[in-house]
């Protein structure tokens, strides 16, 4: 089961559009009522939003893995901003919106958004990045990275996955 988690107001299509994306993974996702971001987590100096405090949040949420939801920019300390993040083989992760936006393409920002959660997920399922440039588990640095990739795992993760 995923329980998908909204941190303040996230658009209706972007939710329908992962639930609709993620169903053939769960046997059922089911999405909380948002919940305010924390104003604790903003760094005035920074102007972003420290992500621990988040995914401390999804902690106490029960589910199998639990996919944190926010519009606004993130960062961790050792990282000038991030997409998201999850722990190897952990419950939580968290997608940031913020940078995904294509003012041009709604097209391609949902498909950034769909990247990042499959991309978080395939982490909390133990996998770990990965060399090929088209699998959904390489690294994105940028938005560059996050477009050449396809919403898939390669092969070779794909083969991983099925031994965890």
């Amino acid at each position: 089961m995923l329980v998908i988690q909204p941190f303040g107001h996230i658009e209706g299509s972007v939710i329908k559009h992962l639930k609709k994306n993620l169903a053939p993974y769960f046997d059922e996702i089911t999405v909380n009522e948002e919940v305010p971001v924390m104003d604790e987590a903003y760094n005035h100096y920074r102007q972003q939003y420290l992500v621990d405090p988040l995914l401390q949040a999804l902690k106490p949420i029960k589910a199998e893995k639990v996919l944190g939801i926010v519009d606004r920019d993130l960062y961790t300390p050792n990282q000038n901003f991030i997409f998201g993040l999850a722990k190897i083989n952990g419950k939580d992760c968290i997608i940031a919106l913020e940078r995904l936006r294509d003012e041009s393409s709604r097209k391609v920002f949902l498909d950034r958004v769909l990247k990042e959660a499959r991309h978080e997920l395939g982490h909390a399922y133990g996998l770990r990045h990965c060399p090929q440039k088209g699998c959904v588990m390489h690294f994105s640095n940028s938005l560059g990275d996050t477009d050449v990739k396809k919403s898939v795992l390669c092969k070779d993760c794909e083969d991983h996955l099925d031994q965890v």
